[in-house]
């Protein structure tokens, strides 16, 4: 008999098409095909049930099909419930729990549907499934991912929330705070300007440590890691921290001649602030007329920088503890400065640069932090390096600022911090009055804040590029937001240079020198 509704060659005969068909069903490895009688009782069993079920056909053919249900939902009558379904539907299609020959568990999409003969007698059914397990495992893989992504991007979101508006107000303090110390009439007025500075800077150390760590934890660090010469690593830490040993006494050896020339895989500035925070631990911690001992060894293609202290040590069980964020074992009643975070963020950092930092101690002995650090060849050098700026910030020429800045504050202290200058200031409290403002201003630079009522500063930047008449004026962006996600956006954008608040005057005064349109020796006839 021919079959009409079949235009294969070869398939012409009911045979044919059994042959056909049963070629399918052995061919199906990836599904499960089984066909269970009127009775409920397994007749036929394909290679893919016995791939996903684990049962040979000799063992399973004959047997009830619950034997494929969890205990549970042959309990509850579920297969019975599924079986009904199908008569009364037509049909049942869903994610279902299964079991297998060893007791293992799996999620199945199943297709069951009704087997009739030619006189639409029920003859069975004919039941198709699929494992879900790696589909639902990469879905949920997928679903934690999401997850992980939307807290990062609310955690990056909060912190550069944070950071503005922790820096704000530390701006002012800082600030007036120098131009307090600068004025001081006595000794008594420079001593509450000292106490003031001492008190914001420490705030500032303790927010900065803060989102250092929590950058860290998201992954979010920006680190640069090539090649770094160790010794000076070590001598910029030192240089930095000497003055605190010479008030305290404390003497410090350097034992560096096995490292001579040898380079270490780190952020040259992630090293040297590693380096700092232990060796300011070493000192502060140390007992008065103590010693610092500062080795380094090569030991299995790493060099260990060895920090020891002659100080109190540090009992055995309290070790742990020395890398707990604002853990400062007892500390925290003492006079000595510190936030709790020192040590915990210079692990953090070594780790990140493929590094570690360990600690041994013993008390009445001293104690001793060990950093490993890969080696590697120096860097090729591609040019002269840039000199690095002197202390004294230049004067400024005659030049005209455009500030856009909504935080009054904010604006009094520029304006002070310049006011011995032939500098005019030009204020614009909005993004939009700025964009009005620059075209006619004849700005020679442009102090731009990021946080405006009315729009974003790296919206204001855009068309500040976008303007003919601006396009090449120097922008600063001066922010409370310090992350580095919106220094690269800056840079990206455009800007001249990025200074984030509170402001060094300094550093400012410097910044606002290199990048003004006017030269500093460039003669001026004053503001136009």
């Amino acid at each position: 008999m021919n079959i009409p509704s079949f235009d294969f060659p070869g398939l012409e005969t009911r045979e044919d098409l059994a042959g056909f068909l049963a070629g399918v069903l052995e061919s199906s490895t990836e599904y499960s095909i089984i066909a269970i009688g009127s009775d409920g009782r397994i007749v036929l069993w394909n290679e893919g049930a016995r791939r996903l079920y684990g049962y040979e056909p000799a063992e399973i053919v004959g047997q009830p099909h619950t034997v494929l249900h969890t205990e549970e939902d042959a309990r509850a009558g579920l297969p019975e419930q599924m079986m009904e379904r199908v008569l009364r539907e037509g049909k049942f299609e869903g994610t279902v729990e299964r079991r297998r020959k060893d007791g293992s568990r799996f999620t199945a999409r199943v297709v069951k549907t009704p087997r009739r003969d030619a006189h639409g007698q029920l003859t069975g059914f004919l039941l198709i499934s699929r494992d879900m397990t790696d589909e639902i495992r990469l879905a949920e893989i997928q679903r934690a991912k999401d997850e992980a992504d939307a807290a990062n991007r609310a955690k990056n979101e909060f912190l550069s929330r944070m950071s503005h508006e922790l820096r704000t107000p530390l701006n002012s303090i800082l600030g007036f705070g120098q131009l307090l110390e600068r004025s001081a009439a006595g000794e008594r007025q420079q001593r509450h300007a000292e106490y003031v500075l001492k008190a914001g800077r420490h705030l500032l150390t303790l927010i900065d440590e803060v989102l250092e760590i929590s950058r860290i934890e998201s992954g979010n660090l920006s680190l640069s890691v090539e090649p770094a010469l160790l010794a000076q690593g070590v001598q910029d830490a030192l240089d930095l921290v000497g003055p605190l040993a010479d008030h305290r006494g404390i003497s410090i050896d350097t034992q560096l001649c096995e490292v001579a020339g040898a380079h270490v895989l780190a952020d040259s500035q992630r090293l040297k602030q590693i380096l700092l925070n232990v060796l300011s631990n070493a000192v502060k911690y140390n007992r008065t007329d103590g010693s610092v001992r500062v080795s380094a060894t090569v030991e299995d293609e790493a060099i260990v920088i060895r920090v020891s202290d002659t100080g109190p040590g540090i009992a055995a069980e309290d070790l742990p503890r020395l890398f707990v964020p604002f853990d400062r074992l007892g500390a925290e009643a003492s006079e000595i400065e510190g936030t709790g975070l020192g040590l915990a963020l210079s692990r953090g950092l070594a780790e990140a640069m493929g590094g570690t930092l360990d600690a041994t101690s013993e008390v009445g002995t001293g104690s001793t932090f060990e950093l490993r650090l890969a080696t590697s060849e120096p860097k090729v050098a591609f040019g002269p390096e840039r000199a690095r700026p002197g202390n004294a910030a230049p004067r400024l020429p005659a030049c005209r600022v455009l500030y856009v800045e909504d935080n009054v504050s904010n604006l009094r202290l520029v304006e002070e911090v310049l006011a011995d200058d032939n500098v005019e200031i030009i204020a614009a409290a909005t993004g939009r009055i700025a964009l009005d403002l620059a075209p006619g201003a004849n700005a020679d630079v442009i102090l731009l804040d990021m946080n405006l009522p009315d729009m974003t500063g790296d919206d204001v930047l855009r068309e500040l590029r976008a303007c003919p008449d601006t396009a090449a004026t120097p922008v600063i962006v001066l922010t409370a937001d310090a992350t580095t996600g919106t220094r690269r956006l800056m840079r990206e954008l455009g800007a001249s240079a990025h200074l984030t608040k509170p402001i060094d005057i300094d550093l400012l005064r410097t910044t606002l020198a290199d990048n003004t349109r006017i030269s500093v020796s460039k003669p001026t006839d004053g503001p136009r």
